[in-house]
């Protein structure tokens, strides 16, 4: 199975991604090579998904901004 390229990924599909690589590794059955190339992966993966929280949290935020505004009486 070939692997999305990450920035391709929603945020719930890396969350998964990311996890059952964490998973993985700390079974410690994993050859040094591969495990090296999970880390790799992983860390695209923990990026993307700080990323994508950070965008979201940055939209509620602006939300929450505009409508506490559209409360306020003129």
């Amino acid at each position: 199975m070939k692997k999305e390229k990450i920035e391709d990924l929603e945020f719930e599909d890396a969350l998964a991604e990311l996890e059952g690589i964490v998973s993985s590794l700390e079974q410690r059955e994993t050859r040094l090579k591969t495990a090296m190339e999970a880390l790799d992966r992983g860390k695209a993966l923990y990026e993307l998904c700080s990323l994508r929280l950070e965008e979201a949290e940055n939209r509620l935020k602006n939300l929450t901004k505009d409508s506490s505004q559209d409360d306020k009486p003129q």
